[in-house]
This record gives structure tokens, C-alpha cells and sequence, in this order.
């Protein structure tokens, strides 16, 4: 196996993992508040989701999002996610329709696998410049395993503890 074909399976399995715990978390639970400054699941979906697809769609390849186009306003979430600023404020009032949330997720997960199929592994030390984020300049490789993965496997841990707060089973089985 090589590099790539490990990126496209770590990145899909991630991603079974958090529609399978999504499958089982119901409107009610989704927007369900949280003590404290944690943020309600719908809210860290939503974020999870624009994320994979901001970073790959937009930093990485240069081009709009798929929030930003092919699924501007559809993508199940009454605004985007701050690039900056209060998260808490944001997740506290953004709408979030579900439904509508997993197509826009299910779409950017395939717009991901056809960009890393489309590599190769000489193509993953390519210098990417994530200064903005306080990363300095890291190798593509870097930012899919560590910037895409990473964040969506962070974040499904979190939805996990956050459904089992609701009497939820967490991971998927």
C-alpha cells in the first residue's frame, strides 16, 4: 500500500466513523445545549464538515469551496462557521438542518477522495503555507494527515463524548 492509497483509507474510515455515530443522533439531541462552553453536536458537525472541505477545496487546492459554490446555501447550515472569532456564539445560534448536513458531508468526502486519488506520493512534499494558523509552512502530506484526518478524527471523538452525555452509544457499531 502505499502513501496515498493510506491517506484515501485512513480518510475514509474516519469519515465512516463519524457518519456512524452521526446516523444515531436524532434533531433534538443534535441541537441539544451543552454546560459550560461546549458546543452543541449539529454545530461541531457543521464545523467538522466546512472544515475538511475549507481546507481541502480552498487552501490546499485553491479553488472555492464547495460551501462557496456548488452547495451555497444548501449545505444545512443557516451560516458558515467563523473564520475567526467566538465559535460558542456561533454554535449557540446557527440552524442546523441535518439532512441537509450529511448530503453536503457526503459530497465533500467524495470531492476529498477524488482530489487525494488524483496524487501522487511525490506530490505529498509539496510545501503548503499555513502561516495563517500559526503552523509556518508544512508538506501536503502534513496537512492531510495531520490537518484534514487529524481534525476530523478530534472532533468525531468529541461528538462521541457529547452523545454519550445524552445517553447515546458514541461509536458506531
Amino acid at each position: 500500500m502505499d502513501t496515498i492509497e493510506f491517506l484515501r483509507e485512513q480518510l475514509g474510515q474516519a469519515r465512516w466513523f463519524l457518519e456512524g455515530t452521526m446516523a444515531e443522533i436524532d434533531e433534538k439531541r443534535a441541537r441539544a445545549a451543552m454546560p459550560g462552553v461546549l458546543n452543541p453536536i449539529a454545530a461541531t458537525y457543521g464545523h467538522v464538515v466546512t472544515g475538511e472541505d475549507g481546507f481541502v477545496q480552498g487552501l490546499i487546492r485553491g479553488q472555492s469551496p464547495l460551501f462557496a459554490t456548488a452547495w451555497a446555501g444548501r449545505t444545512g447550515l443557516s451560516e458558515p462557521p467563523p473564520e475567526g472569532g467566538d465559535w460558542h456564539a456561533w454554535a449557540a445560534r446557527v440552524r442546523v438542518d441535518l439532512g441537509a448536513l450529511r448530503a453536503y458531508a457526503a459530497a465533500v468526502g467524495e470531492a476529498t477522495d477524488a482530489f487525494v486519488g488524483s496524487l501522487t506520493p511525490g506530490d505529498l512534499d509539496r510545501a503548503v503555507d499555513l502561516s495563517a494558523f500559526g503552523f509556518g509552512e508544512r508538506t501536503l502530506g502534513w496537512v492531510l494527515g495531520a490537518g484534514v484526518l487529524g481534525h476530523v478524527l478530534s472532533h468525531w471523538g468529541e461528538i462521541c463524548a457529547l452523545n454519550g452525555v445524552h445517553g447515546g452509544r458514541g461509536f458506531p457499531r
